[in-house]
């Protein structure tokens, strides 16, 4: 029973990492975003270093969620990626009174990316480390 509820914790404790670590890369790259507003780029370098940003902090996330939950890594990126669907569901319902709403093929393309770049990168890590 305790070995149950010690991978049930770690799989909470991994997903709410993850969480953690994709709210902050998502604010770090709206920072890059804005730091690279007053500079003379391309328009479409200027567009895609704060998603590339992003995406490395989803990737960063997945390995982070193998190193805190082990073999539960998988289950936490698809939690964390249900958290954003959740979250991004509430946000719609609150903002959709004004007009620009949040889809919900927006909030569906958003937590799919988070769960094949962070469910990738874990399952990529758990992969390498049953083989070492």
């Amino acid at each position: 029973m305790t070995r149950w509820l010690g991978s049930v914790g770690d799989a909470l404790v991994g997903m709410l990492a993850v969480v953690g670590l994709l709210f902050a890369s998502g604010l770090v790259a709206v920072v890059v975003a804005g730091m690279l507003q007053w500079g003379n780029l391309v328009p479409w370098l200027d567009n895609a270093i704060p998603i590339l940003v992003l995406a490395l902090g989803m990737i960063l996330a997945g390995r982070v969620a193998v190193d805190v939950a082990g073999r539960g890594g998988l289950l936490c990126t698809v939690l964390a990626a249900t958290v954003v669907a959740l979250v991004g569901a509430l946000v719609s319902r609150a903002s959709e009174s004004h007009g620009d709403g949040i889809e919900a093929w927006q909030i569906a393309v958003a937590s799919g990316c988070v769960l094949i770049l962070t469910g990738g990168t874990a399952w990529l890590v758990q992969q390498r480390r049953r083989r070492a």
